[in-house]
């Protein structure tokens, strides 16, 4: 329940709002039986600690409430907007 306690001070740490967090270890490219059968219980967001692999590469966007993704994009903008630190789960200036 640590994780759902608001922040002391603002920050970006998305998806506060579950009370458990599920991590499923699979074979590249295996499909996600146990993730599949958990969706009716879901959130529908992602938490970006467990993000790993290839085809997650593109999911950062799942981890944040829109409010705080429009955000990060803003400061990204501002402080990398040549995109030059991109290797990690990158969130994209806006334009």
């Amino acid at each position: 329940g640590a994780l759902a306690r608001p922040a002391e001070v603002p920050n970006a740490v998305g998806v506060r709002e579950g009370a458990y967090t599920l991590s499923t270890l699979s074979a590249p490219g295996s499909p996600d039986v146990v993730l599949g059968a958990m969706q009716e219980w879901g959130t529908g967001r992602r938490y970006l600690n467990f993000l790993a692999g290839a085809d997650t590469a593109g999911s950062a966007a799942e981890c944040f409430a829109p409010e705080t993704l429009s955000r990060l994009a803003r400061v990204k903008a501002e402080v990398d907007p040549d995109n030059l630190f991109r290797l990690n789960h990158n969130i994209a200036p806006l334009p």
